[in-house]
């Protein structure tokens, strides 16, 4: 009996060893949750440091615009004492009325922009009370060299503009920035339209 018993034994199949799972599945596996887990902590820190970035030169910038704004507001009516006040914003064009120290009227500051070469050119123009161009300042461009140069001058090319009013012949352009000098002047043209339309009715 005791044989029989140990014959059986002999006969029995061990049981299979319990499954293993593949380590070089999980060598692949971990990398990639890694590398994902990175990629998006990475995201977030930059994305983050971006926005920071943006909210504190972003109040830089627009102090930096409104100073060259002020300065420029200052020197187109030259060797004048002028206040000036927000007329209207609109259309592409911000006008401020100017007033001189007795408080009379003196004329308008016209910011407008106009497409250059390099970019846009934003502009001032000042016009008198006899709708006559005394100044145009440049406040901010992306242009050639030449314009840079010569273009931004109040004793070169804007200084072309003074004493000017309309009908207003063609301006010489820059040489080598003759799409840069064209704005300028289609800028100039349509600030002293704005001005010649507002004396209009102010006098009717």
């Amino acid at each position: 009996m005791k044989d029989d018993f140990l014959e059986t034994q002999k006969d029995v199949e061990p049981a299979p060893p319990p499954a293993q799972k593949d380590p070089q599945e999980k060598t692949v596996r971990n990398p990639i949750l890694t590398l994902t887990l990175t990629l998006t902590v990475i995201a977030v820190v930059v994305s983050a440091g971006l926005a920071f970035i943006h909210f504190i030169t972003s109040e830089t910038i627009e102090a930096n615009k409104q100073k060259k704004t002020d300065q420029a507001l200052g020197e187109v009516f030259p060797g004048q004492e002028i206040t000036f006040s927000l007329l209207q914003d609109s259309e592409g064009q911000t006008v401020y009325t100017g007033t001189n120290a007795q408080g009379a009227f003196h004329g308008y500051a016209i910011s407008l922009t106009e497409a250059g070469y390099g970019g846009n050119i934003e502009m001032i123009v000042g016009i008198d009370s006899q709708s006559t161009v005394t100044g145009v300042q440049i406040v901010s461009q992306r242009e050639t060299r030449g314009f840079e140069t010569d273009g931004t001058m109040q004793d070169g090319f804007l200084g072309r503009f003074i004493g000017k009013h309309l009908p207003m012949e063609k301006i010489d352009a820059i040489s080598g920035a003759t799409i840069s000098s064209e704005a300028v002047e289609r800028g100039v043209r349509a600030a002293m339209e704005t001005a010649e339309g507002l004396v209009r009715t102010t006098a009717d």
